[in-house]
């Protein structure tokens, strides 16, 4: 039983590494992910090709054109309670 436990897990991080590598291609070719306000180097992007990969899904929530997200912090409430 461990042995099909420690097959699924390994499965599952490859997928997730995986789907992580056709984010990171699509950043690289700059096609999709997070933009920024000015253009990334080519050196910058590779050093942070790794860290693109580990956490795509929450790179993937920012697409282009997608509004800022709004802050909601107690000074902001309380402002906006006046």
């Amino acid at each position: 039983m461990s042995l099909i436990l420690a097959q699924a897990i390994l499965v599952g991080a490859a997928l997730y590494l995986a789907l992580g590598g056709f984010f990171l291609v699509g950043v690289l070719l700059g096609r999709m992910g997070p933009r920024v306000g000015t253009e990334v180097s080519w050196g910058a992007r590779l050093l942070l090709a790794p860290g693109m990969v580990m956490v795509w899904p929450l790179l993937w929530r920012r697409r282009p054109g997608d509004p800022p997200p709004t802050e909601s912090t107690a000074h902001r409430r309380s402002e906006a309670r006046r």
